[in-house]
C-alpha cells in the first residue's frame, strides 16, 4: 500500500501538492491517503472512454489515476481546496443529492460510479441501485443486518 501511494505523490505536480495540503482546514496526511491502492487498480480496469464518478471524493488526490478518462467528477461536501486535473469537474453537494438532481444528466453506460470509504449506509445503497458500473466499498460493518431491513 505504501508503494501505491508513493507512485500517486510522485504524479502529482508539488505545487499541486502544496496548495491543497498547506489549505488550512485540510485534514488529508499519509495515512488517510493510505487507500488510494484502490483507485489505482479500477483506473486500470475502467475503460478510457468511461467518466468516473467518485462520490465522496474529499480532496481527490485520486484524480491524477483517472487523468487519462473522458472525465473524472468528484462529488463531496468538502468545501475546501482539491486536487485537479484538466478532465476534472466538482459538485458540493452529498451523494444524495447528486443522485437525485444531476443522475439523469450521465450516459450510464459508459459512467462508473466508486463510493469507497464513505460511512453512509444511505448514500452506499442509493450509489449501488443508481449506477450500472459501479464500485462500493467500506471495509466495516455499520450497521448490522437487521438493521438494514
Amino acid at each position: 500500500m505504501a508503494y501505491e501511494l508513493h507512485e500517486l505523490l510522485d504524479i502529482i505536480p508539488e505545487n499541486e501538492l502544496k496548495r491543497v495540503l498547506s489549505y488550512k482546514y485540510c485534514e488529508l496526511d499519509g495515512e488517510f491517503m493510505g487507500f488510494t491502492d484502490i483507485y489505482k487498480h479500477l483506473s486500470m480496469i475502467i475503460p478510457k472512454h468511461f467518466t468516473v464518478i467518485d462520490l465522496g471524493c474529499y480532496c481527490a488526490a485520486q484524480c491524477y489515476y483517472f487523468k487519462d478518462h473522458a472525465r473524472y467528477i468528484g462529488v463531496d461536501t468538502y468545501e475546501g481546496e482539491r486536487f485537479a486535473t484538466e478532465n476534472t469537474e466538482y459538485y458540493i453537494q452529498t451523494i444524495q443529492e447528486f443522485i437525485a438532481e444531476r443522475l439523469n444528466t450521465f450516459d450510464l453506460f459508459t459512467t462508473f460510479a466508486i463510493c469507497s470509504y464513505v460511512p453512509d449506509f444511505d448514500a452506499k445503497e442509493k450509489v449501488r441501485n443508481a449506477f450500472d458500473n459501479v464500485y462500493v466499498f467500506y471495509p466495516a460493518r455499520i450497521h448490522s443486518r437487521t438493521e438494514r431491513r
